[in-house]
């Protein structure tokens, strides 16, 4: 089970972020290829299963795992994401091939727990990328929060009311099982 890796937590972390690296870097030809933007060639049908199904989907799931972990063990003390899981997370946002979009996708359906976990950078990082600005984008995430996600008051209040909005105005690009989870 992922929660007994933790009790190497620093050797799992290195590798996790080594393999990170990996795929970044196998990513990279492709990106060249498609111009390093958001011209997949084709894009999968549901993002949220190809994530679960994909490496950096998988990688993204253990990181959300490590603030579970460090959440847990640090109790009332805990402070937030630890510099090396921001850095891993936003090395994951910073990307636009498909690779960093499958990780995108899975850390999105994450934002409740994520935004408990780290308010300042879910509120910086997370959020804003569901807002409809980039369409391809917050489609792409949609596609995980909205099967996945939850939401309280405070989110709402603070974009995530604006960003539903922009999803029924831009519904046409959400998937039958998203549409359905959005209505």
């Amino acid at each position: 089970p992922i929660h007994e890796v933790f009790r190497h937590a620093v050797a799992a972390r290195e590798l996790a972020a080594r393999c990170w690296a990996s795929l970044e870097l196998a990513d990279a030809p492709t990106d060249r290829r498609t111009g390093g933007g958001d011209s997949e060639l084709t894009p999968p049908k549901e993002w949220l299963s190809a994530s679960i199904n994909h490496p950096a989907g998988r990688l993204a799931a253990f990181w959300v795992h490590a603030v579970q972990h460090d959440w847990r063990r640090a109790g009332d003390t805990y402070s937030g994401l630890d510099e090396q899981t921001k850095g891993v997370f936003d090395a994951m946002f910073a990307g636009r091939s498909r690779t960093h979009h499958l990780a995108q996708v899975r850390i999105a359906s994450q934002l409740h727990f994520l935004y408990g976990a780290d308010p300042t950078w879910a509120a910086a990082t997370l959020l804003p990328a569901l807002q409809w600005d980039d369409p391809g984008r917050a489609a792409r995430l949609w596609g995980g929060f909205i099967l996945w996600g939850r939401w309280n008051d405070k989110l709402l209040d603070i974009g995530l009311l604006t960003a539903y909005r922009g999803a029924i105005e831009h519904h046409a690009r959400l998937g039958y099982d998203e549409l359905e989870a959005l209505i």
